[in-house]
């Protein structure tokens, strides 16, 4: 099992609440010099979602913050009172990912509470939650169950650095990222389901689409249906359009999250828990070979 220590770090959105209730020059730029800022813009970076400067990209987010209103800020200091008082329950939680990754892996990062971009993120090294995410409202166990999700990325990366989407020039590599994502994700939902199964968790679509049978089924046939029609490795640049298969992935029926979490099932039952953690080290690639073995198996 990985030796998982994780520090939860709420640098960041103590900063930036303290900023929107009252912004200053000071305030903004002790902000700007923290380790979650940089990251998070960083990931912003890497996946196309802004061309904007640090300050900026954050100026920018943090005036929609202010905007969604008092209840909405309510709702994250809620949130942030209950990551802060289950901290031995994360740290369990933390150390149930260690079960899911390789056993030869000492990983030490943080785990940044943040606000108004995305859900949750890895970026450089360290994971980062969304606790003004919308997803939160109605069950803040889900906070628990993300977070171990963004941990296992910090340790799915410590083996595999994630890529960006400029570096995506050819078939063969928008491939490769459709490989990689579903190894990523795939095994980072699955590193939850013990747990969610165990306390009644299973409401978030993944879970819903795996314990049922024939959605199961659609969605994977549809994921490697797609997987098909990407079989030209051609050397050529990519056409603007073939990117749109990120989104058919990771949007709607959510495809990778989902056959992934279902391959590294099968992979586990099949091959054993040690075979699984061993495609981690192994990469993508090996992940889908060992499916494939399983396949074989029935």
């Amino acid at each position: 099992m990985a030796e998982i220590k994780v520090e939860i770090d709420t640098a960041f959105i103590h900063g930036a609440l303290e900023y929107m209730d009252r912004p200053s020059e000071g305030k903004l730029a002790r902000l700007m010099g923290l380790k979650a800022t940089r990251g998070v813009h960083a990931h912003a970076m890497r996946f196309g979602n802004t061309d904007e400067s640090r300050e900026g990209f954050w100026k920018a987010i943090l005036t929609q913050e202010v905007r969604r209103g008092a209840e909405h800020f309510e709702r994250m200091r809620r949130n942030i009172d209950f990551v802060a008082s289950r901290g031995a329950e994360f740290e369990q939680a933390f150390d149930e990912v260690g079960a899911y990754l390789p056993g030869d892996l000492s990983l030490k990062c943080r785990l940044h509470l943040i606000l108004g971009y995305d859900i949750g993120i890895v970026s450089e090294g360290d994971a980062y939650l969304n606790v003004g995410h919308a997803h939160f409202r109605s069950d803040r166990r889900e906070l628990l169950y993300f977070a171990m999700h963004e941990v296992h990325h910090a340790g799915y990366t410590r083996y595999h650095p994630i890529y960006s989407l400029a570096g995506l020039r050819t078939p063969s590599d928008l491939r490769g990222a459709v490989l990689y994502s579903t190894h990523l994700e795939g095994t980072a939902v699955y590193s939850s389901y013990e747990r969610r199964a165990k306390e009644g968790g299973l409401g978030h679509v993944d879970y819903r689409i795996l314990n049922d049978p024939r959605e199961r089924k659609r969605v994977t046939r549809e994921f490697f249906r797609i997987m098909g029609e990407m079989g030209d490795t051609t050397i050529r640049p990519l056409e603007e359009s073939e990117f749109d298969v990120l989104e058919r992935m990771s949007g709607g029926d959510r495809l990778w999250y989902v056959t992934g979490a279902h391959m590294a099932q099968e992979i586990d039952e099949s091959l054993g828990r040690k075979a699984l953690n061993r495609t981690i080290v192994d990469g993508p690639n090996y992940f889908f070979d060992a499916y494939k073995a399983c396949k074989a198996k029935k």
